[in-house]
């Protein structure tokens, strides 16, 4: 049987471990509360209409059978929840971690292709609708954007690496 499966057993499990109160309201109500181990509480309730019909346990035992139920819903949940952080660290693990120099590259080709971005903008027929503001404000900026690019291409030009 595969590992990534909630079984029977586990729910038995559950169950046996619990604390188990049942409890009759109002004369024809059955109000079942469990609480499991971890203090986590599961509580259902089984009411009849004629209180001449009402039987304890058979309202406990349908009451049981829904717990359950969710039972078997939650630790599917938690069961998936782990295999998925399970997954995510697994994958996180298999990148290896980038260097500063890598960064500083991967910053620089990024800004690099942003900057190319801007002054194609502000060469297209899109840029005349801007105003002499907008269009200054742009310039400027891409002009810083190319200043920052140069200081981290003169950075990667005299990196060595720290011990």
């Amino acid at each position: 049987m595969s590992k990534n499966t909630v079984t029977q057993e586990q729910i038995s499990k559950l169950i046996a471990d619990a604390d188990i109160k049942i409890s009759t309201v109002a004369e024809k109500c059955t109000v079942v509360t469990v609480t499991l181990k971890n203090g986590f509480i599961l509580t259902e309730s089984s009411a009849c209409v004629d209180k001449a019909n009402y039987s304890e346990e058979i309202g406990a035992r349908c009451c049981m059978e829904r717990i359950e139920r969710k039972l078997w819903e939650l630790e599917g949940y938690a069961l998936q929840k782990d295999l998925a952080n399970s997954e995510r660290c697994q994958s996180d693990a298999a990148e290896p971690e980038k260097t500063a120099k890598q960064r500083v590259e991967e910053e620089k080709a990024e800004l690099v292709e942003k900057a190319k971005k801007l002054a194609q903008f502000l060469q297209s027929k899109a840029s005349d609708k801007l105003n002499d503001g907008e269009r200054y404000l742009l310039q400027l900026q891409l002009a810083k954007m190319c200043e920052y690019a140069d200081i981290l291409a003169a950075r990667l030009g005299v990196w060595r690496e720290l011990q």
